[in-house]
């Protein structure tokens, strides 16, 4: 099975993120609305394998896009949470009580002093990091145990 994480559709906690993105940022600047329209940020796919008359293992593969533009870095954070929650809400509604892998990749346009690598690296955000730009948010947070394939590498 395959979900597309559409950002325009996303309700997170009884709360529309993407109206609330809009509300916080337009009510701060004036700029053309279309930059901060975005639609597919991320594709999550189940894979099965299956192995002769062995059981199967599942895995969940998800891939991302994040927004570019370093001015919109709490855009890029939300794209990141949103993902996440979508994530967590596939894992607990399809595998309640067996978890099973799960893999993000993609494109995160971030850098590990970044809002997105700390959500995605420490289960959660602090809504005083500077790449909130000053929006008042929820601190964000996931359950999701990952580890950052740069991990080692930045010790």
């Amino acid at each position: 099975n395959q979900h597309v994480v559409q950002f325009n559709n996303i309700k997170t906690a009884d709360k529309d993120p993407y109206k609330y993105y809009m509300q916080h940022r337009f009510g701060q600047i004036n700029r053309n609305r279309s930059k901060y329209e975005k639609d597919n940020i991320a594709l999550i796919c189940e894979l099965e394998a299956i192995v002769g008359d062995e059981c199967s293992k599942d895995l969940i593969l998800a891939t991302t896009h994040l927004h570019w533009n370093p001015a919109l870095s709490d855009l890029k954070v939300l794209q990141a949470h949103m993902l996440l929650k979508e994530i967590e809400e596939l894992l607990s509604s399809t595998y309640p009580n067996n978890p099973i892998p799960v893999i993000i990749a993609g494109d995160f346009n971030s850098t590990p002093d970044s809002a997105v690598y700390d959500l995605f690296s420490k289960q959660k955000l602090l809504n005083t990091h500077k790449d909130l730009k000053q929006i008042n948010t929820p601190h964000m947070t996931h359950n999701l145990s990952l580890r950052s394939a740069y991990e080692g590498l930045l010790e």
